[in-house]
């Protein structure tokens, strides 16, 4: 999981947003992006090809965050 330390999450939409860098932690890692307003983007992680449609709903804060889990079953990843 070390080797995904430095690369970035981009949210793409009306608008793209790119991540702080990723940090990881064993099998675990985590991101954040900030400014991104609610609405439809493509989630985008180009070292493991990743390109996936995601919803971003109306929160108080405008900063999104996600964790990523590196397993058997694949790379999962969720929104906090």
């Amino acid at each position: 999981m070390e080797r995904l330390d430095g690369f970035q999450l981009n949210l793409v939409g009306d608008q793209t947003f790119q991540s702080n860098p990723i940090l990881t932690t064993g099998n675990r890692g985590s991101c954040k992006l900030n400014g991104v307003p609610p609405g439809e983007y493509r989630l985008s992680m180009p070292i493991f090809k990743l390109n996936t449609s995601i919803k971003i709903p109306n929160l108080p804060s405008r900063t999104v965050a996600f964790d990523m889990n590196i397993s058997s079953g694949g790379l999962q990843i969720v929104q906090k």
